[in-house]
């Protein structure tokens, strides 16, 4: 385990303790975490981790909410660009997703599933924000219903990617894509290059916002 050279600390910042909980899976695995690890990957005391989070649970929830929060900020980002036409929203999910995701984001896919599990008030902040989206989705569309059915397919094909269920041949993907892309009827291709990712590293010192 890489720990923090500097001797122990009192005290923490919340999003340090947030990086070590990124380190610690990623060296260790889900399994790994306790809030013993986290500490020792901190550089601090159990109980300064202990005051920001008072279970594993909630360090897992306040770790993948972070990286849910970075991918709307990234969405966000992109969507400055249609802003001005239909379908912002849509057209920026898709352009973030259509790069193939890289593998660290199975880790993620699989805390989610995780935290959601445990912790009901996460749970309830992944529904808040999956029907904000959606709400955005439709209201910015001539069509809403289309909107809907393509947002669901775009999701459900993240889902099977990002949980690990199914790797997807490339060209099946860009098919899938392309066919997304006709049904919300884009103006022109929406393209990322295969080896792009625009989701942020489990270290949040590793991350450039999108």
């Amino acid at each position: 385990m890489r720990c923090k050279d500097v001797g122990r600390k009192r005290r923490a910042d919340r999003d340090e303790i947030i990086d070590a909980v990124g380190l610690v899976i990623g060296e260790r695995g889900l399994d790994g975490l306790s809030i013993d690890a986290v500490a020792k990957a901190a550089g601090i005391g159990k109980t300064s981790v202990l005051y920001d989070f008072k279970s594993r649970d909630a360090l897992l929830a306040a770790f993948v909410e972070r990286r849910i929060r970075l991918h709307r900020q990234a969405v966000a980002a992109l969507r400055q660009t249609y802003e001005h036409g239909p379908d912002a929203t849509m057209r920026a999910l898709v352009e973030y997703r259509e790069g193939r995701p890289a593998r660290d984001d199975l880790v993620p896919g699989l805390l989610v599933a995780a935290a959601a599990n445990r912790n009901e008030g996460f749970r309830s902040f992944l529904q808040e924000a999956f029907t904000e989206e959606m709400d955005h989705v439709e209201a910015e569309s001539a069509n809403p219903d289309l909107s809907l059915l393509a947002y669901l397919a775009l999701k459900g094909l993240m889902a099977l990617e990002c949980f690990g269920f199914c790797e997807i041949e490339e060209g099946r993907r860009q098919r899938a894509f392309a066919e997304i892309a006709k049904l919300m009827n884009f103006p022109g291709p929406v393209t990322v290059a295969p080896s792009e990712s625009k989701s942020p590293d489990i270290s949040r010192k590793s991350q450039v916002v999108p």
